[in-house]
C-alpha cells in the first residue's frame, strides 16, 4: 500500500525512478509490477547498489546494531533481470554510491527517488548528488529515518537527512507512510518536493 500510494503521487509528472540500495529487489520488483499493471506511470529506472554489501560505516552510524563492512551483500543478477521485466530503459550501476553516484547519473529529471542505503555516507551522497534533480512534485522515499527502531539501528541515515536540509536551509515536510506496517522496523517516510 505504501509504495502504491507514494509512487502514484507523481503520476503524470515526467522523470525517472531511481532506486539507491536494490538489496534483494523486493521494492523495485513491486514497483515494476505496478508499472506493468498500469497502476503507475512507466518510467526509466536507475538502480544503484554495491552488490558487495555496506561500505565501511562512519562514526555517525555507531549504534547497538553495529553495522559492519560487507553486511547485506546480494548478487547483481536480480537487478539485471529487471531489464527483461519492463519496456522502459533500465540502468544498473554497480559500486558504492559514494564512488559512482556523483558522476554516473545521466537520466535527467527524477520523479521518484527511493533511498534505502542504511548508512550516513550513502544518504549524504544521495541527497547531495540527486536532490536538485528531483522535479517539483516528485517524491523522495527515506527507508531509514525517524521511527524509534530505525533511530536505534541506523542513526546515521536520519542524521544525514537532517544535516542536508539544515545546511540547505530547507524545511522539508517529511511524512510517515500512514499504513499498517506489521512491525515498527518497517515504518517508512517520504516527502513531496515543493
Amino acid at each position: 500500500e505504501y509504495f502504491a500510494h507514494v509512487m502514484s503521487i507523481p503520476n503524470r509528472i515526467p522523470g525517472a525512478f531511481v532506486e539507491l540500495g536494490f538489496g534483494k529487489g523486493n521494492s523495485c520488483n513491486f514497483v515494476v509490477k505496478l508499472m506493468n499493471d498500469g497502476l503507475l506511470d512507466k518510467r526509466d529506472i536507475w538502480i544503484y547498489d554495491s552488490f558487495e554489501g555496506f561500505p565501511e560505516p562512519t562514526p555517525e552510524d555507531t549504534s547497538p546494531r553495529n553495522a559492519t563492512k560487507g553486511e547485506h551483500r546480494w548478487p547483481i543478477d536480480p537487478a539485471l533481470d529487471i531489464k527483461d521485466k519492463i519496456s522502459t530503459n533500465v540502468e544498473v550501476v554497480k559500486g558504492f554510491v559514494e564512488d559512482t553516484l556523483p558522476h554516473s547519473y545521466a537520466g535527467g529529471d527524477i520523479a521518484v527517488l527511493h533511498i534505502d542505503l542504511d548508512l550516513y555516507s550513502g544518504y549524504k551522497t544521495a541527497l547531495n548528488s540527486l536532490y536538485d534533480k528531483v522535479i517539483k512534485g516528485g517524491v523522495i522515499l527515506f527507508d531509514e529515518y525517524k521511527s524509534p527502531r530505525q533511530l536505534r539501528s541506523w542513526p546515521g541515515a536520519s542524521l544525514a537527512v537532517d544535516e542536508f536540509f539544515f545546511l540547505r536551509k530547507i524545511e522539508p515536510s517529511i511524512e510517515m507512510g500512514l499504513f499498517p506496517f506489521p512491525r515498527e522496523a518497517m515504518q517508512k517516510f517520504f516527502m513531496i518536493k515543493k
